[in-house]
């Protein structure tokens, strides 16, 4: 009888695991759909090397995380050797598998995002080490600092709403960001 309960027990877990992965891969599918129309990019390109863009993730978070946990010297022996050495190396030769960080994130995260998050960390962060009291408000002011930038960049890089003429800034930028990286 104990066998047959173990069977049916260890049968229910199985089933369990199957649909509660199957589920997980609904829900992963969902998620990636939704963050895609947002303007995020899900999928490496085929061109990069997948393991020094998951690299280039787990570093950025250890640094992150380290620049609150860690004395300022400490940290900047850290970026050097986990930033600094990667980033020379992906900025070495352009267009090939090993991307610089300023590309992933370009490519993985819309500007709206991306400005506003490295603000806000930055602002964070230099509050935290300047040993102000609350780093994290200056944080989000850095960070509504970066989205208006994004915001009046992106603005101006249009056509003025009162004039349809371009500026000459404003086409050059607009060329710039069309051609080819």
């Amino acid at each position: 009888m104990k066998l047959v309960l173990l069977l049916l027990l260890g049968l229910a877990l199985v089933v369990v695991v199957l649909l509660s992965r199957r589920a997980l891969l609904v829900l992963l599918g969902w998620l990636r759909g939704r963050l895609e129309r947002l303007g995020f990019n899900t999928r490496v390109p085929a061109t990069w090397n997948t393991t020094w863009v998951l690299m280039w993730a787990a570093l950025s978070a250890l640094l992150l995380i380290a620049a609150f946990q860690v004395l300022f010297r400490t940290w900047l022996v850290l970026a050097v050797l986990f930033f600094g050495i990667p980033e020379v190396v992906g900025i070495s030769v352009k267009k090939d598998a090993l991307p610089p960080l300023t590309h992933c994130i370009r490519h993985f995260l819309p500007n709206f995002a991306a400005f506003p998050l490295i603000y806000g960390l930055l602002g964070a962060i230099g509050a935290k080490w300047l040993q102000f009291p609350h780093p994290w408000h200056v944080g989000g002011l850095f960070a509504l600092l970066g989205w208006l930038t994004d915001h009046f960049e992106v603005t101006y890089l249009d056509p003025d709403p009162g004039n349809s003429e371009l500026t000459p800034q404003a086409q050059e930028a607009i060329d710039r960001n069309r051609e080819p990286a």
